[in-house]
């Protein structure tokens, strides 16, 4: 299809208000709105989810429990008291036996109490890294819906400028056609692209509320300050070096610590199993009341006498091969955690060296939408801008221009969302150094304390 010609007035007209849409859609993207602002920051959401989210505050009320354990691992088994009436009172030389009170106290095999102690420690080191994996988790997870919303936001924008430009242009055509000056299928096209682009619009909004109540959801459930589309996305750059991210990964990450003190939770079993071996003892007195006696043959000092008794018994250890039996299921036990925790070590590198590799591969296409692809986009659409004025190109080839340059800019906003996304499980695989950095979480305050 073929433009007809239109008056040079006319054609400057448009080729104006066209050339202005188009430089406020370049700005919208290539610069940040420079004005203060008071969007959430995502340091801002980690702080708020690591004091509001249930699951961190069960696993923190875990860890208590686990630090009591430690404390009660030590304690004697209560001592027990005992006393008892003489129905048939015992004659003895000083008088009759009437009552009797007693005491025993168990005493476990000297080690057994400091073996209990030790799995109890290595528990409760396994749970706060528990915790602190759960952390680096939740973080991970809030800065990959917080950059969803970004490219939202930023696609939702950018998609506005453009249905913009295309009202624009459906009203000129409108008047061209009522002149007689263009063909109805002119203003059907930009009718058609402009309902399309509306329709996505429409899309994107739905998908930023579903990202809004997943944000919400990780936040706590009660996070009630609006939550606005990101302006910025922060830097999280990882190390630069491979082997120093492996290094700090096998140094810092949560859920390798876990499992190394599951291994030496394990290997305390056994200790505490070998331990069983050894018998406990029992320390018992007893105290008889004895009533004083009529017989002249018992001098005054032993008339009446209470007889006061100490006394030591100890366990057979006879459940020798029952014993034998849970010293090796501890055994096994052990090499099941050494070999899960070298395995997981083994899959988090992998993980790690995907990310790394994924991490860089997204800078390396970022380079290329900045340098090559969206500017040259944005070249092609100034050309066809003046082609499709001068009646030198049609409207459809100014249309495939506009498209191309539309899917460009959003797959830009796109990667620069992905990005902070895999540098955010970068930062969870070593321990949450940049994510938590800034996040308070060392008091729990009320859900409905402001940020």
């Amino acid at each position: 299809m073929r433009i007809e010609p239109i008056s040079n007035t006319c054609r400057q007209s448009v080729l104006n208000r066209i050339a202005g849409y188009c430089l406020a859609l370049t700005l919208a993207i290539v610069a940040q709105d420079t004005a203060e602002s008071s969007a959430t920051t995502l340091h801002d959401y980690v702080a708020h989810a690591m004091r509001a989210n249930p699951a961190i505050a069960a696993l923190r009320s875990k860890v208590a429990s686990a630090g009591y354990a430690v404390k009660l691992s030590t304690a004697l088994p209560e001592p027990s008291l005992s006393a008892g009436y003489f129905i048939s009172e015992v004659e003895t030389r000083v008088g009759p036996q009437r009552a009797k009170l007693g005491a025993s106290q168990n005493i476990p095999w000297p080690g057994k109490l400091q073996a209990q102690r030790g799995v109890a420690e290595a528990n409760a080191a396994a749970t706060h890294q528990e915790l602190e994996t759960a952390r680096t988790e939740l973080a991970a997870a809030i800065a990959d819906v917080y950059a969803a919303l970004y490219a939202t936001g930023r696609a939702i924008s950018i998609s506005h400028d453009n249905l913009k430009l295309l009202r624009y242009m459906e009203r000129v055509l409108r008047t061209r056609y009522a002149a007689a000056s263009v063909a109805q299928t002119s203003v059907l096209k930009v009718q058609v692209e402009a309902a399309v682009l509306d329709d996505n619009i429409s899309s994107l909004g739905s998908r930023a509320a579903t990202q809004r109540e997943r944000l919400k959801a990780l936040l706590g459930g009660e996070f009630t300050r609006p939550i606005d589309f990101p302006h910025e996305l922060p830097d999280l750059a990882p190390d630069p070096a491979q082997d120093a991210l492996i290094d700090s990964l096998k140094l810092l990450n949560p859920a390798l610590q876990r499992a190394a003190f599951l291994t030496l939770h394990a290997e305390r079993n056994v200790t505490l199993a070998k331990a069983a071996l050894a018998p406990d003892f029992m320390l018992m007195t007893d105290y008889i009341i004895t009533e004083e006696t009529s017989s002249s043959m018992v001098t005054p000092g032993e008339n009446g006498k209470d007889p006061w008794i100490i006394g030591l018994s100890f366990t057979l250890p006879l459940r020798i091969t029952t014993n034998a039996s849970e010293i090796s299921q501890a055994r096994a036990l052990r090499a099941q955690a050494a070999a899960g925790e070298k395995d997981l070590r083994n899959t988090l590198s992998a993980r790690a060296v995907e990310f790394y590799r994924h991490y860089h591969d997204t800078q390396r296409k970022i380079a290329l939408y900045e340098s090559v692809l969206v500017p040259k986009a944005r070249q092609t659409l100034s050309l066809l801008q003046e082609a499709y004025a001068n009646s030198q190109a049609t409207l459809l080839d100014f249309l495939d221009a506009q498209r191309r340059l539309l899917d460009l800019e959003i797959e830009y906003a796109r990667l620069q969302a992905q990005l902070l996304q895999t540098t955010g499980r970068l930062d969870m695989l070593t321990g949450g150094a940049k994510l938590l950095s800034k996040a308070d979480y060392s008091t729990p305050v009320s859900r409905e304390t402001d940020l």
